[in-house]
């Protein structure tokens, strides 16, 4: 009996010292899991710093992509009002080459007419300010007669500066 007492002890002492081993193996695994745990911690931690920086790019990357689109409408549009002051120029260029034309034929008539008469005819004067009241009235809807009876000037100066403001407005 006793014997069996000591053998009782002594398998009661094994038994707590497997469990202590056990506990101590135990506790070394957890003590690895929560180093693994925070090198696990480190890792996210670098890789939301990194996923926060590529945000960042991204971002950078996207205005910029959308200062690029705005730039190329703006070229765009600066092309096409080059396109449209080139037309005008042509357009000044004709204008300029009739308005010259009708006054050489004019002066030719002024001239016949100051022979004949013994007269001279003073030039014709039109000012900025008739020419924007000829386009403001244009715009109103006016009839060239009833400018060039307003105005005092004449028909064909009339039509001149209209289609010159026609033409520059297309």
């Amino acid at each position: 009996m006793v014997e069996d007492m000591i053998n009782s002890i002594n398998h009661m002492k094994n038994f707590v010292s497997d469990f202590e081993r056990k506990i101590i193996v135990l506790n070394k695994s957890l003590n690895d899991v929560n180093e693994e745990k925070k090198r696990i911690n480190e890792v996210l931690e670098m890789m939301s710093s990194k996923l926060d920086n590529l945000l960042n790019t991204y971002s950078n990357i996207e205005n910029a992509v959308n200062r690029i689109t705005d730039i190329r409408g703006l070229i765009e549009h600066i092309n096409t009002e080059s396109e449209r002051v080139r037309r005008i120029k042509e357009d000044l260029i004709k204008m300029n080459e009739k308005l010259n034309s009708t006054i050489s034929v004019a002066k030719k008539y002024i001239d016949e007419i100051e022979k004949t008469t013994g007269v001279k005819v003073p030039e014709p004067q039109i000012t900025n300010d008739q020419i924007n009241s000829v386009i403001r009235m244009y715009r109103q809807g006016w009839s060239t007669d009833r400018i060039s009876k307003t105005l005092n000037i004449s028909q064909d100066f009339v039509t001149l500066i209209i289609e010159k403001y026609s033409r520059g407005n297309e």
